[in-house]
């Protein structure tokens, strides 16, 4: 790359506290290749990586697919089916010179051709949830030869490689494609690793790609163990039924600390949970209702109590560590107030909805549990729901005229996967990503406006708008931002390169079983 392509290339670089954590001892030596057994809260949703709603999803994605680029484990953009690339001078046009000899696991050679043909799907596709993290910043995709492909934007986008990072970027083959194939069930990518069998709510097992172009996997294979329980996650990683755990409790840190066959990673993410409220439900249209439930929430209480400190209490709709994060102040606790502003809405005695799914995120179940007590506390009634992960995603991301009338309240958790604040706003708060990702149904024509200005804002412009865009969200209130969970994954000591990235993405594919370093 040019001294301009490494100027635009560190604009894009997220600044992370404690970016990530890397699970690998020094020059280890391979041992035996043995199937990785991971023990995960909830099932997931889809194989699509077009069309992925959530992050147990993409631990098993991105063993099958790959894209042009990826992150690394410390969130710099690395090269990975696109062996370089340029970028023009006005910040608009990308080439990529693409790796040689890759082929897709159903044999189907990868080249321009193909990449073209997957950014054709996400044009043409409008039902697809991930199409508005790329199709709206390009104007078109252009084959220059079978190993160069040129994408050209509408505008410049500081962080489009970020963008490129996301599951949307990631290559299908071109055939499967063609033939209408079943993505969410048969994935057909260039990764590591291919599908074996995937049971609903029990497990998903993969099996080595026996052609990857990058060499034979080491791995005998993956399975990921769907086990809501935290606890009997724990037990086990202890037992040696499991050789990783996922979303361990952080009341477990310590005592499971003092295993010596066990690593323990506490990490911080860039995820926020939020209540989110249906904007088109009756019984929150007055934003006072909102506000109200706001301030009962004592945020300081939910990490101390319920995440016992492995986590932060959120200041906005983003992560401290984002660019463009700014911290208007409004999120505090004031019982008082929040009885008052109920008082004034006329809403004493309001019966409300409130869902929750249980296992996805770290102390999700009991945080909900928490707010329900406080929202009654301020005189309103609360009826809770508990949902399985898969039909709770379903349910989220139903048209608004499909939505269940009793969709008042819900805990969601949302990690930008591109790294940044775009992957936040667009999905989230965009009047036209109504229902996928903007579950809340909320349209403000000024907050489209702003979003738009700050996604084309060279770097030192941008939070002159997100700072605007966070002031109007946290009045309107059509996500509750709750807490910024920590992680804690605990593996077996003899496990390397496995990598957790504060994306909340834990990444197997290069995993292996080893011994000394």
């Amino acid at each position: 790359m040019n001294a301009k392509t490494l100027a635009l290339a560190a604009v894009v670089v997220i600044i992370i506290v404690a970016a990530a954590v890397l699970f690998m001892a020094p020059k280890p030596t391979p041992v035996e290749r043995k199937v990785l057994k991971v023990a995960m809260g909830t099932d997931i949703v889809t194989l699509d990586p077009h069309d992925v709603p959530d992050n147990p999803s993409i631990y098993v994605i991105d063993n099958i697919y790959e894209g042009l680029v990826e992150y690394d484990d410390k969130l710099n953009i690395k090269p990975v089916l696109a062996e370089r690339w340029e970028i023009s001078p006005d910040g608009k046009v990308y080439t990529f010179y693409l790796r040689k000899g890759v082929k897709f696991q159903d044999g189907t050679p990868f080249n321009a051709e193909a990449v073209k043909a997957n950014f054709d799907r996400l044009f043409n596709n409008k039902e697809l949830a991930n199409r508005n993290r790329l199709v709206p910043f390009i104007d078109k995709v252009e084959v220059v030869d079978e190993y160069t492909v040129r994408i050209i934007l509408k505008e410049p986008v500081a962080t489009f490689l970020n963008l490129l990072c996301h599951p949307a970027g990631m290559m299908i083959s071109p055939k499967a494609i063609k033939e209408g194939v079943d993505l969410k069930h048969n994935p057909v990518g260039t990764g590591p690793y291919k599908l074996k069998e995937w049971k609903p709510n029990t497990y998903i097992e993969l099996e080595p790609n026996p052609n990857y172009w990058g060499g034979t996997p080491k791995l005998a294979g993956i399975k990921f163990l769907v086990v809501p329980e935290d606890e009997a996650r724990v037990q086990m990683v202890e037992s040696g039924d499991a050789d990783v755990a996922i979303r361990v409790p952080a009341i477990d840190v310590q005592r499971l600390k003092q295993n010596p066959d066990l690593n323990v990673n506490v990490t911080r993410t860039i995820r926020i949970v939020y209540i989110g409220a249906n904007m088109r439900s009756p019984r929150l249209q007055d934003k006072r209702v909102r506000q109200a439930i706001s301030l009962a929430i004592d945020r300081d209480a939910i990490v101390e109590k319920i995440l016992h400190g492995v986590g932060r209490p959120a200041k906005s709709v983003i992560a401290e560590e984002l660019i463009g994060f700014y911290d208007t102040g409004k999120l505090k606790y004031d019982l008082e107030k929040a009885k008052q502003l109920i008082k004034e809405a006329g809403a004493e005695g309001l019966e409300l909805n409130l869902w929750t799914p249980k296992g996805r995120y770290p102390g999700d179940y009991e945080a909900a549990q928490a707010i329900a007590q406080y929202l009654e506390a301020i005189g309103l009634k609360i009826k809770l729901r508990v949902w399985e992960w898969g039909s709770y995603v379903a349910e989220l991301l139903k048209k608004p005229e499909d939505a269940s009338p009793e969709r008042d309240l819900f805990l969601i958790g949302w990690a930008p996967s591109t790294g940044e604040y775009i992957g936040v706003f667009r999905p989230l708060f965009l009047s036209e990503s109504i229902p996928k990702f903007n579950l809340w149904f909320y349209s403000n024509p000024k907050v489209d406006e702003l979003i738009k200005k700050a996604e084309h804002a060279p770097r030192d412009k941008i939070v002159d708008y997100t700072k605007q865009i966070q002031e109007i969200l946290l009045d309107d209130l059509p996500a509750i931002p709750i807490y910024n969970p920590g992680d804690v994954v605990v593996y077996k000591k003899d496990i390397k390169s496995l990598y957790y990235i504060p994306t909340e993405v834990i990444l197997t594919k290069y995993a292996y079983f080893g011994s000394g370093g």
